[in-house]
């Protein structure tokens, strides 16, 4: 097991790696569960989807305006 440990030893520590201001946005996992939450409600209010297509544009138009809202408000990252 310790030469397997030695081996992913950059891929453990890889975060250290990132500027310590990035670390304060990244330490939870918040906006990934808000984002969840959003693509739950909208599917309970949809019901049923015709096909997998619908599925795919309704998470990416999602994904697409909460990524704006943080390039605008720049709540999120700023490198």
């Amino acid at each position: 097991m310790a030469p397997s440990m030695a081996r992913s030893e950059r891929d453990r520590t890889g975060w250290q790696r990132w500027c310590s201001p990035c670390w304060k946005r990244t330490r939870s996992t918040n906006p990934l569960e808000r984002m969840n939450r959003e693509i739950k409600l909208r599917a309970d209010v949809i019901g049923i989807f015709p096909n997998e297509a619908v599925i795919i544009r309704l998470v990416g138009a999602l994904m697409l305006r909460t990524y704006d809202e943080w390039t605008v408000a720049r709540r999120f990252i700023s490198l």
